[in-house]
């Protein structure tokens, strides 16, 4: 069974997949509700008794509430019809908090009582005058690059009768970036792992047991009696470039990447040129936005 509901979503995913995506008969779908199946069971059940009894009330009224049921069924399909979505902007967030991305639905004529399902969240848009925003978070919260999830856009206007519903798979990605390590951790492990004459002093941070003895700040203790470790960064060049280098910082995976991370960030908010190495990847070298956003990229897919 959950083989073939996994079927099943591949098939609605790839029959749906495109950068825009456009309502029309090919991919609108049309039942009726469960009060609607319960309203069609009772114009059954009045037509049978209009025909045993030959009563001419019991038919004519049958015949009328079946006409509602399918005017209900036209009314509903227009309101899905032609209707247009697109994603307007996708905002890439830190591990652990979830990424998210925004909608625009686009009309010539005006939609009513619209949900927008993803991930088991429900979006309600009340009226599509023209155009509506609407911002979908995901459930995720693990660093990685991941597709935009497929959407369920329904409606059971007018009346309630009928369910019309439709899907779309945006062709879109979006990066959760690892998560940003603390101030008061990450320094003391670069420090530890970088040659002093490369280094530029950049003050004082408290004692932690494990930092290198050269990095005391020996004539501080002996005025103060407080130990604590000198801090430095690495610059290379006229230019007082930063260089970030994975392999130079002890520890797992994930908090080698937490303090990448932090450095990056606060480099990019000083205005800092700097320069990420990675193994195995080229070396990114920058300051601007676009240099930013791509060290982070690169980091939430290591």
């Amino acid at each position: 069974m959950l083989n073939v509901q996994k079927r099943f979503k591949l098939w609605i995913k790839k029959r749906h997949l495109s950068a825009t995506f456009t309502l029309a008969h090919h991919n609108i779908y049309v039942l009726p509700s469960k009060l609607g199946w319960l309203f069609a069971f009772f114009i059954v059940l009045l037509f049978v008794l209009g025909v045993n009894y030959q009563n001419n009330l019991l038919l004519l009224s049958s015949y009328l509430f079946a006409v509602i049921l399918v005017v209900a069924l036209l009314i509903g399909f227009s309101n899905l019809n032609g209707l247009k979505l697109q994603v307007t902007k996708k905002t890439a967030s830190f591990a652990p908090h979830a990424p998210s991305f925004d909608i625009r639905l686009i009309t010539t004529k005006p939609k009513y009582l619209l949900t927008i399902e993803s991930d088991h969240q429900g979006y309600d848009v009340p009226e599509v005058a023209s155009s509506e925003d609407c911002t979908v978070s995901l459930a995720l919260n693990t660093r990685g690059l991941y597709a935009l999830p497929l959407l369920r856009l329904q409606s059971d206007y007018p009346f309630g009768l009928v369910k019309i519903w439709s899907y779309w798979c945006p062709a879109h990605s979006v990066h959760i970036y690892p998560e940003v390590a603390e101030h008061l951790h990450f320094k003391q492990q670069v420090d530890n792992t970088m040659p002093l004459a490369e280094q530029e002093f950049g003050g004082l941070n408290q004692y932690q047991p494990g930092d290198a003895p050269q990095r005391i700040a020996w004539k501080h203790f002996a005025k103060s009696g407080v130990l604590q470790t000198k801090i430095f960064a690495e610059r290379k060049g006229p230019d007082a470039q930063l260089i970030f280098d994975f392999n130079s910082l002890e520890g797992s995976t994930e908090y080698r990447l937490s303090v990448l991370t932090r450095l990056i960030v606060d480099a990019y908010r000083n205005g800092e040129h700097f320069t990420l190495k990675l193994p195995c990847k080229n070396e990114l070298s920058g300051k601007d936005a676009d240099h930013y956003q791509a060290c982070l990229e690169s980091l939430s897919v290591f």
